[in-house]
């Protein structure tokens, strides 16, 4: 079973690389709404990151997207 990795950049500073164009950056962002580690739980948020992100071509991301899609949001299942 894999973990989730953990983030040691602070969302500001995810938005930061965001911003710059980073769109592992987003990926993680997500992550972080998803779980509500140092924001609110905000699926809606994640959704939108994670299409950004896979809009830029980010496998990652598009992954992660589809799993959204068709499990729904993890905060929501505890």
């Amino acid at each position: 079973m894999q973990h989730p990795k953990k983030v040691s950049a602070t969302p500001q500073q995810l938005w930061s690389a965001l911003q710059a164009g980073n769109m592992n950056a987003a990926v993680a962002l997500a992550d972080l709404y998803t779980r509500g580690e140092g924001v609110p739980v905000n699926c809606e948020q994640a959704r939108i990151l994670l299409l950004v992100a896979s809009e830029k071509n980010n496998a990652e991301a598009s992954k992660k997207l589809q799993g959204l899609d068709k499990g729904g949001c993890p905060a929501n299942s505890e």
